[in-house]
């Protein structure tokens, strides 16, 4: 069984060549020193002629196509396929198993409800300019995006140009108490742990991506709380 999953320019027509072409091959290697030898050596050399001709056609086909999609999704399936040149693997892309993975990885949890105490709401200091900066560099350019697909470099070159827009925008977050719910929606990844078999949930680690603009604030409130706790973070402690 082969357990590695199919390259981009894969097809199913390729696939009945391929067999085919792995057939008529075996049916030469048997046929050595017999009076059918010939023959099926011709009939082989046609099968493997048309499985390349077929490859061939499919890698060009299937190259313009990923070109023309770099410009409507740079970060789909392009990206994947470059991606995989690097590290020799593909995230995937079955829905069925998608789905399978996920509630492996990521069990649905009861709701939690809270029971807030609704005391007198004390002003909240807005956010300087100082610290939505100090936050802005704390990003790293090259991180991947989340589901807005924004590049973080422009990203910081907006906050950079025109910054008052987003202290207003973080301000009302913080008077208001909330968080927008598209900063909570995650771009997940799926990374493989080691040769294990595709086709088994535990052999995918999930990596989520949130987009940066919700992680941003989140820096600035973590700026905040680190402050004000100061020395009494417990060394165990690296994130809230």
């Amino acid at each position: 069984e082969n357990r590695h999953l199919p390259v981009y320019w894969w097809s199913e027509d390729i696939n009945k060549l391929r067999a085919e072409s792995l057939r008529a091959r075996w049916q030469v290697q048997r046929a050595r020193g017999k009076p059918c030898f010939l023959q099926l050596e011709v009939v082989f050399k046609e099968i493997r002629r048309n499985l390349r001709k077929a490859i061939g056609d499919s890698k060009k086909r299937c190259w313009i196509e990923l070109i023309e999609e770099v410009n409507n999704d740079p970060w789909g399936r392009p990206s994947k396929v470059v991606m995989s040149k690097l590290n020799g693997y593909q995230q995937p892309t079955c829905p069925d198993q998608l789905e399978r993975i996920v509630k492996v990885l990521s069990p649905m949890q009861e709701l939690f409800e809270y029971h807030v105490e609704h005391e007198e709401k004390k002003m909240i200091p807005p956010i300087t300019h100082k610290e939505l900066m100090q936050a802005c560099r704390r990003v790293g350019n090259s991180k991947a995006p989340g589901m807005d697909h924004i590049p973080n470099i422009a990203l910081k070159t907006a906050i950079q140009t025109a910054p008052q827009m987003f202290l207003d925008m973080y301000n009302r977050c913080l008077a208001e108490g909330i968080s927008p719910e598209r900063w909570k929606r995650q771009r997940l990844a799926l990374l493989p742990k080691g040769s294990k078999p595709p086709d088994d949930s535990s052999s995918w680690r999930p990596l989520c991506m949130l987009d940066t603009a919700g992680k941003i604030l989140e820096r600035v409130i973590q700026s905040r709380v680190e402050a004000a706790i100061g020395s009494s973070l417990k060394d165990n402690q690296y994130g809230f």
